[in-house]
């Protein structure tokens, strides 16, 4: 993407990248969501990392350090 090209052309290191989903907006039953969160939020920070879910996030967090 362009935000990762742009920070390989500066002196930092990556440290932690992570796709973040917000499945509560798209379920239409919040009741569900809200018994199912633990199960949600367990499965987020599994594959969130991880490609092709990292990818797939509504928002990227980039955690980064300056060399």
């Amino acid at each position: 993407t362009a935000l990762f090209r742009l920070l390989d052309a500066l002196p930092v290191t990556i440290l932690l990248q992570a796709g973040i989903r917000c499945f509560h907006d798209y379920v239409r039953d919040k009741e569900a969501v809200a018994n199912q969160y633990q199960t949600l939020l367990t499965l987020e920070k599994r594959y969130g990392t991880q490609e092709p879910y990292l990818s797939l996030g509504k928002y990227i967090q980039v955690i980064l350090k300056v060399d």
